[in-house]
This record gives C-alpha cells, sequence and structure tokens, in this order.
C-alpha cells in the first residue's frame, strides 16, 4: 500500500469519527434529560494496531535537510526513529510491533540504541516481532532483543563473527613518488600508520584485536541474553555459521520459518483480525 493511499484512509478514519463525535454532542444538547433514566455517549473504541518499522539504507544521526526535490526519498534519522518507538511504548491501541530490514547500514552505536529501545518496547508489555530475509551480526544482534524472530525461507542468518579491513597507502604512495610527511610520536599512535606502512605495526595490530574481541563479548551476551542460551553455547553456534533458515530453527536463533504472507497470518492468529497494520507509524 503506498503512503498516498494510507494518508487517505487514516484522513477519512479521522474525518468519520470526527463527525460521530459531533453527532453525539450534539444530540445530548438537544435532547432533555430523564429523571427516570439517564444516557451517555457510547465511549469511542480506537482500533487496535500493529505498527511495522522498515529499516532502509543510511540512518542519518539527525533529521535530513529540507529538500524540495519530489522525487527524492526522505532518509530516516536515528533521532526520530527512537522517537516513534518512544511513542509506541505509551500507545495503548498498538497491540505489537514488528521490525523488518531492507539493506540497513547501521553503526554499531546506533545498533546498540535500537536494541535498548527494543527492550523497552517489551517492558512497556508490547509484543515484538523481527522478520528477516537476510541478517549480520548486528541487525541479529537488534533482532535478538525481540519477542519472537522469523526467518523467509530464501534468507540467511549471516552469524560468523566480525572482522575488520584496514587499508595502508605506502606502497601506492611509492609508485607515484609521494611520501607522507607524518611524525610519528610514541607506540599505540598509529593515525598516520595508513599512509606511512603497508601494513600495520604490531601494536595496531593488538588495539585492534582488542576492540574486536571486546566487540565480539558485546554480541555474545547480547544474543545470549535475547535467546535465552549459555555464552558458551552462542560463541560454538558463532564459530559455525552462516545457518541457512532451517538451520537457524533448528538451532533456536530464530522463531519460525515463514514466507511474508504466513508471517502476517501468524500475526493475526497471535492478536485477532481486528487490528490495522500501520506501515508509517
Amino acid at each position: 500500500m503506498c503512503l498516498k493511499k494510507i494518508f487517505t484512509s487514516v484522513v477519512l478514519i479521522n474525518l468519520c469519527a470526527f463527525a460521530y463525535a459531533t453527532e453525539v454532542k450534539t444530540a445530548s444538547k438537544t435532547t432533555p434529560k430523564s429523571k427516570a433514566s439517564s444516557t451517555s455517549a457510547p465511549a469511542t473504541i480506537e482500533t487496535p494496531k500493529i505498527a511495522v518499522f522498515n529499516f532502509k539504507g543510511i540512518l542519518l544521526e539527525k533529521p535530513p535537510e529540507i529538500s524540495f526535490s519530489l522525487d527524492m526519498e526522505l532518509q530516516q534519522s536515528l533521532h526520530d526513529l527512537l522517537e516513534r518507538l518512544k511513542k509506541a511504548e505509551k500507545d495503548e491501541s498498538l497491540k505489537a510491533v514488528v521490525l523488518t530490514f531492507d539493506e540497513p547500514l547501521l553503526g554499531w552505536a546506533q545498533m546498540q540504541e535500537l536494541r535498548s529501545a527494543v527492550k523497552r518496547l517489551r517492558k512497556a508489555n508490547k509484543d515484538v516481532y523481527c522478520y528477516l530475509e537476510e541478517a549480520g551480526p548486528a541487525i541479529y544482534q537488534l533482532a535478538s532483543a525481540a519477542t519472537h524472530i522469523c526467518i523467509a525461507p530464501g534468507g540467511e542468518l549471516q552469524l560468523a563473527g566480525l572482522y575488520v579491513e584496514m587499508g595502508y597507502l605506502k606502497g601506492l604512495l611509492d609508485k607515484i613518488g609521494l611520501e607522507a610527511d607524518i611524525e610519528h610520536i610514541g607506540d599505540y599512535k598509529g593515525a598516520g600508520e595508513p599512509l606511512t606502512r603497508t601494513g600495520p605495526s604490531d601494536q595496531a595490530r593488538e588495539m585492534m584485536n582488542w576492540l574486536l574481541a571486546d566487540l565480539f563479548d558485546q554480541l555474545v551476551d547480547s544474543i545470549a541474553e535475547g535467546r535465552q542460551m549459555a555464552a558458551e553455547k552462542v560463541r560454538e553456534l558463532i564459530d559455525r555459521g552462516p545457518f541457512n533458515p532451517e538451520e537457524a530453527l533448528r538451532e533456536g536463533l530464530v522463531d519460525e520459518l515463514l514466507d511474508a504472507d504466513a508471517f502476517l497470518l501468524s500475526l493475526r492468529e497471535r492478536h485477532g483480525s481486528d487490528f490495522t497494520l500501520v506501515r508509517d507509524y
């Protein structure tokens, strides 16, 4: 459903609600009160909702600059997304939240902030569902905080540890006759190494391994907490990754293997058929 149709439907619903409220208010003024019995206007019952948050592309650290280009797709910002998730915590008509992923580019810190937001939703008694097609370590770490994880039959869980790539340009500079004028002072001061070396120094390698080890521990602990597994079990699974959908289901890394239509049907089985799916909450 396109944004225009969603917006039109919301406007029509709001207009109908407003018309109904006005009619009730007018009737209460013109109808005389009875001493034998009294009636009150029925309370408006808001339609239950399930909100869908789709993570796509780069997540900006701040709201994007105003653009007057009509064909330019508006990018999400971390601030706005967190505010929408905070709004979902307090929405009593919201039954659940669904997270979907369309090749998002999330930084590690962004992922951790979003994971904390998911945990707050659960603390507010909101079920959180993650629907995965493909997921690497960062996305799966976020998904592990959800109440329920579903993976598409043709998907893949690329849970295979962490790695880092570093570029060194001295060889290129030598070929074109250039030399970087950088003063190196002290160990573990490797900011200039990419321009003055063809590979990392022992100290730079040590620091990078230390950083990766810390991030890996965070990954293991988060998955262990979210999936209620022992940390050693999680480490063993990561050593055996990646996983196809059947393997991920068998190992308890996901809860269901369903295509998109079957996933929607499962939501209706869990939460009834009367809810509204809000794709732009």
